[in-house]
């Protein structure tokens, strides 16, 4: 049996990796052939044409959304998280062989359409693979988990960078490229960026950048939320979301809402039955159109502002915490 297989973790980086270890060792162990893509955080090598055509089934081990999922409309497909990819190896491939041992034989030959493109087999529709089902919980955290996933990198350069700028610069360097006063002295906010090297040096540089790189977590966790909903569809009005989320002051609850709401309206536009003259733009220009229209209007003359003071009061509320309160939210957080 030829494998191909999809390993994909929130952070990419070590159980992505395990789990295609995990994978590759059982299917040698019982004579299969396997070939894994790893999408984790050191990028991945895609499947080629050739692996696609030839394969019997394909194997999801991923707590994200399978980037280039429609290269696997010919095959039955055996999902699960990647921890079971890890741990229960050899029962994914077990549905691997029972999905395989229920599908119609195809030629590798006639899965390829008049331009040498894979074309999707209808008949996988009906072989469904007897093992993990997510629930709506599961897909709401697999959602999440895609945009967290993307977010990450941009809280780890944006924060270094900061650390940095602190650490060159020490505490003052905000308020001298923000404005404000540190230590009884005021100062003017820098607002030619390209003035900030000549007043300030290299700190106030790396301040800047680090600041504008989480200027973007909000709007990148909406983005890939939505993505992950939705695919490269959801991009553009979630990413619109997260925006308006952050010029409403709805903080990182109005992006979580923005994305959902992005991924939801783009699957619902899908969902409309359109004539064939138009489906070629649906998805360039209608999607991308009407969906920002909605989510736009929605996260500004409808839910944008309860959030808001949701995120004001929630954050009122933290700041107003002291002594024993303080230690019992901790040791909830630590729960």
């Amino acid at each position: 049996m030829r494998i191909v297989a999809i390993t994909a973790c929130p952070t990419g980086i070590a159980h992505t990796y395990m789990a295609a270890e995990s994978l590759e060792v059982a299917a040698k162990a019982a004579g299969h052939e396997i070939v894994v893509e790893t999408q984790g955080s050191a990028g991945s090598t895609p499947l080629s044409a050739e692996e696609l055509q030839n394969a019997d089934v394909a194997i999801f081990a991923a707590d994200i959304g399978v980037k280039g999922r429609e290269r696997f409309a010919h095959l039955p497909i055996v999902e699960g998280p990647v921890k079971r990819g890890i741990n229960d190896a050899n029962g994914m491939l077990s549905e691997a062989e029972a999905a395989v041992a229920a599908k119609p034989t195809v030629d590798p030959a006639a899965r390829l359409d008049t331009s040498g493109t894979l074309q999707a087999n209808p008949a996988m529709a009906s072989v469904v693979a007897p093992g993990y089902k997510p629930g709506p919980g599961a897909l709401l955290r697999t959602w999440l988990m895609t945009g967290v996933s993307y977010m990450i990198p941009f809280v780890a350069a944006g924060g270094l960078l900061i650390a940095i700028a602190f650490l060159v610069g020490g505490p003052e360097i905000a308020s001298q490229v923000n404005g404000g006063t540190f230590d009884g002295q005021t100062y003017k906010e820098i607002t030619d960026i390209t003035e900030i090297w000549g007043q300030v040096g290299i700190a106030g540089v790396l301040f800047k950048i680090g600041t504008t790189a989480f200027s973007m977590l909000v709007p990148i966790l909406a983005g890939y939320i939505a993505y992950g909903m939705a695919d490269r569809q959801g991009l553009v009005p979630g990413i619109v979301g997260g925006l308006l989320a952050v010029s409403i002051n709805a903080g990182f609850l109005g992006g979580l809402i923005a994305g959902l709401l992005a991924g939801a309206v783009v699957l619902a536009i899908n969902r409309i039955p359109v004539h064939k003259n138009v489906r070629g733009i649906m998805p360039t220009v209608v999607v991308p159109l009407v969906s920002v229209t909605i989510v736009g209007i929605l996260m500004i003359a409808v839910i944008g502002s309860p959030i808001a003071s949701l995120m004001t009061t929630i954050t009122d509320w933290l700041d107003g915490l002291n002594g024993t309160s303080a230690w019992i939210l901790g040791g909830l957080l630590g729960l």
